[in-house]
């Protein structure tokens, strides 16, 4: 089994293990279109869609395998979005949302580059990887200042519903940064 650290801090952001008290400020984000628009997961509708969520994220804690953290900035405390860390043979894929009042700040960069470091502990992981839409620009500059070099599209791998009403899988951009 993997662990992780149960917490992490870097200069504005304190990352911990999310819990159920979350379950508004999650909400404010996964119901939020604008947030969602390139998730591969649906909107949440309701908070009990929430308590669902952040259940199975405590699953992926207990199981040792995908260690989501609540990102909240250290100076007010606020719960601006969550990243994860999930484990599998290929290595460790990260993933992260961050509720749109907080785009633009380098949050992203700097709770992944948090992230990046414990997992990089691990002395047998060799890879960890991302993929996002093939238009959502601002996961990838993400993902390039972590260091990660786009190693090519997947072509239709992932349904994005909330993005269109279309059932079709999109292209996904596949980055990496190997040791």
């Amino acid at each position: 089994m993997i662990t992780m650290p149960a917490t992490l801090r870097t200069a504005r952001l304190h990352l911990r293990a999310p819990c159920a008290e979350d379950a508004p400020g999650v909400l404010a984000y996964v119901g939020d279109a604008r947030a969602m628009r390139y998730m591969v997961w649906p909107m949440a509708e309701t908070i009990e869609d929430v308590y669902n969520l952040l259940d199975d994220m405590a699953w992926g804690w207990h199981d040792g395998d995908d260690f989501a953290y609540a990102i909240t900035a250290t100076h007010e405390q606020a719960l601006v979005g969550m990243i994860s860390c999930q484990f599998s043979d290929d290595g460790a894929e990260l993933g992260f949302i961050l509720h749109p009042d907080h785009w633009g700040r380098g949050l992203a960069r700097e709770a992944g580059a948090a992230v990046m470091a414990a997992a990089c502990e691990i002395d047998d992981l060799y890879r960890i990887w991302a993929c996002c839409d093939v238009d959502n620009t601002a996961s990838m500059r993400v993902l390039e200042h972590l260091g990660m070099q786009r190693e090519g599209v997947l072509r239709r791998r992932s349904k994005r519903p909330n993005l269109s009403a279309a059932d079709e899988p999109r292209d996904d951009a596949v980055f990496a940064w190997v040791r």
